[in-house]
Protein backbone atom coordinates (compact mmCIF):
# COMPACT_ATOMS: atom_id res chain seq x y z
CA UNK A 1 0.00 0.00 0.00
CA UNK A 2 1.27 3.48 -0.82
CA UNK A 3 2.18 5.97 1.67
CA UNK A 4 -1.02 8.88 1.66
CA UNK A 5 0.02 12.52 2.24
CA UNK A 6 -3.01 14.51 3.27
CA UNK A 7 -3.48 18.47 3.46
CA UNK A 8 -3.67 19.91 7.12
CA UNK A 9 -7.53 20.34 6.97
CA UNK A 10 -7.81 16.70 5.55
CA UNK A 11 -5.60 15.00 8.07
CA UNK A 12 -8.01 16.94 10.74
CA UNK A 13 -10.62 15.35 9.07
CA UNK A 14 -8.98 12.12 9.14
CA UNK A 15 -7.74 12.62 12.82
CA UNK A 16 -11.11 13.56 14.23
CA UNK A 17 -12.69 10.26 12.04
CA UNK A 18 -10.49 8.20 13.44
CA UNK A 19 -11.00 8.89 17.17
CA UNK A 20 -14.85 8.39 16.20
CA UNK A 21 -14.73 4.99 15.18
CA UNK A 22 -11.79 3.87 17.83
CA UNK A 23 -13.98 5.53 20.67
CA UNK A 24 -17.44 5.53 19.07
CA UNK A 25 -17.71 8.83 20.47
CA UNK A 26 -20.06 11.82 19.75
CA UNK A 27 -20.91 12.81 16.45
CA UNK A 28 -22.43 15.69 17.47
CA UNK A 29 -19.16 17.13 18.77
CA UNK A 30 -17.18 15.66 16.05
CA UNK A 31 -19.95 17.36 13.15
CA UNK A 32 -19.32 20.91 15.38
CA UNK A 33 -15.45 20.60 15.50
CA UNK A 34 -15.57 20.15 11.65
CA UNK A 35 -18.40 22.46 10.38
CA UNK A 36 -20.66 19.62 9.07
CA UNK A 37 -23.67 17.58 9.11
CA UNK A 38 -23.85 14.56 11.21
CA UNK A 39 -25.06 13.16 7.83
CA UNK A 40 -21.58 13.82 6.13
CA UNK A 41 -19.86 12.38 9.79
CA UNK A 42 -21.51 8.92 8.54
CA UNK A 43 -20.13 9.65 5.11
CA UNK A 44 -16.88 9.44 6.18
CA UNK A 45 -17.20 7.48 8.95
CA UNK A 46 -18.37 4.50 6.17
CA UNK A 47 -15.66 5.83 3.64
CA UNK A 48 -12.75 5.59 6.25
CA UNK A 49 -13.83 1.82 7.22
CA UNK A 50 -14.05 1.53 3.43
CA UNK A 51 -11.12 2.50 2.47
CA UNK A 52 -8.48 3.96 5.33
CA UNK A 53 -7.07 7.32 5.02
CA UNK A 54 -6.41 7.33 0.97
CA UNK A 55 -10.68 8.26 1.45
CA UNK A 56 -9.71 11.72 2.13
CA UNK A 57 -7.92 12.35 -0.89
CA UNK A 58 -9.81 14.06 -3.24
CA UNK A 59 -10.66 12.22 -6.33
CA UNK A 60 -9.03 14.96 -8.91
CA UNK A 61 -5.67 14.89 -7.32
CA UNK A 62 -2.40 13.90 -9.13
CA UNK A 63 -1.57 13.10 -12.64
CA UNK A 64 -4.52 13.13 -15.09
CA UNK A 65 -4.20 10.62 -17.65
CA UNK A 66 -7.43 12.19 -19.01
CA UNK A 67 -5.91 15.12 -20.33
CA UNK A 68 -3.08 13.18 -22.58
CA UNK A 69 -5.52 11.22 -24.16
CA UNK A 70 -7.59 14.07 -24.84
CA UNK A 71 -4.28 15.73 -26.29
CA UNK A 72 -3.51 12.55 -28.48
CA UNK A 73 -7.00 12.37 -30.02
CA UNK A 74 -7.28 16.08 -30.53
CA UNK A 75 -3.80 15.62 -32.39
CA UNK A 76 -4.84 12.96 -34.61
CA UNK A 77 -8.11 14.91 -35.29
CA UNK A 78 -5.94 18.10 -36.55
CA UNK A 79 -3.34 15.51 -38.58
CA UNK A 80 -6.72 13.88 -40.30
CA UNK A 81 -7.93 17.44 -41.31
CA UNK A 82 -4.70 18.65 -42.67
CA UNK A 83 -4.30 14.96 -44.72
CA UNK A 84 -7.88 15.68 -45.58
CA UNK A 85 -7.56 19.23 -46.90
CA UNK A 86 -4.47 18.31 -48.83
CA UNK A 87 -6.81 16.30 -50.80
CA UNK A 88 -7.31 16.93 -54.22
CA UNK A 89 -10.42 14.70 -54.99
CA UNK A 90 -13.75 16.06 -53.61
CA UNK A 91 -15.34 14.42 -51.04
CA UNK A 92 -18.74 15.54 -51.54
CA UNK A 93 -20.62 16.55 -54.99
CA UNK A 94 -23.71 19.07 -53.79
CA UNK A 95 -25.66 20.21 -56.65
CA UNK A 96 -28.24 22.59 -56.17
CA UNK A 97 -31.77 21.90 -57.42
CA UNK A 98 -33.26 24.22 -59.53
Amino acid sequence: MRKVILTMNKEKRFEIIKKLVDTNGNKKNAALKLSCTERHINRMITGYKRDGKSYFIHGNRGPSYLCLVAAIFLFSRWTLSISLTSMTIPLFNIEKAS
